[in-house]
């Protein structure tokens, strides 16, 4: 799945959030802390939980951000999500609370390789999020646009996503062959 849209992150990260609580797999106040990764083409890599119950903030969970990212070498990990629920949101005269969060979190020498899209909180009715909410294309801050490029293309095809496809595919090659212990 390739992200589009802040949406389109809602449309993984909302029910993974609402559901695990559902399933009391948390106490009542318990806020687990989830990372999504994507790829430089805000292609989804994997989600993780980072943390079962965070006390604080996103960026004091650094060691444990870190330990979810330890298997990234598998992965073409670049950009990051992080999302948790809270008993209630903040209101928005409190916005102010998400992007200190946010730049703690961009500091972090841990997340250095990685870029942070940004965070959402979650609660029973609502939620607020850093991220942009609409389409990337309205956002002039480096994220990649999706293209279309319709058909059925012939073996050994030069157009621009047969290319991208097989540097992808090469690219991922070389992280299996790195995993398993081979020459990269």
């Amino acid at each position: 799945m390739i992200i589009e849209a802040g949406y389109d992150l809602h449309q993984i990260l909302m029910p993974t959030v609402h559901e695990s609580r559902a399933r009391g797999e948390h106490g009542p106040h318990d806020s687990p802390l989830w990372l999504l990764t994507l790829d430089r083409d805000l292609r989804v890599q994997y989600l993780v939980q980072v943390t079962p119950d965070m006390r604080g903030r996103p960026a004091d969970e650094r060691e444990a951000i870190a330990a979810a990212l330890d298997c990234s070498d598998l992965f073409a990990v670049r950009w990051l999500v992080f999302a948790w629920w809270s008993p209630t949101v903040a209101p928005v005269d409190e916005s102010w609370q998400r992007h200190l969060d946010d730049e703690a979190l961009r500091a972090a020498p841990e997340l250095a390789d990685y870029e942070l899209l940004g965070t959402v909180v979650y609660d029973d009715e609502g939620f607020a999020c850093t991220f942009p909410r609409f389409s990337f294309c309205d956002h002039d801050e480096g994220l990649p646009v999706a293209a279309v490029i319709h058909g059925r293309h012939p073996r050994g095809c030069d157009c621009l996503a047969c290319e991208q496809a097989r540097v992808r595919r090469a690219e991922r090659e070389e992280r299996r062959e790195a995993a398993r212990g081979g020459s990269a």
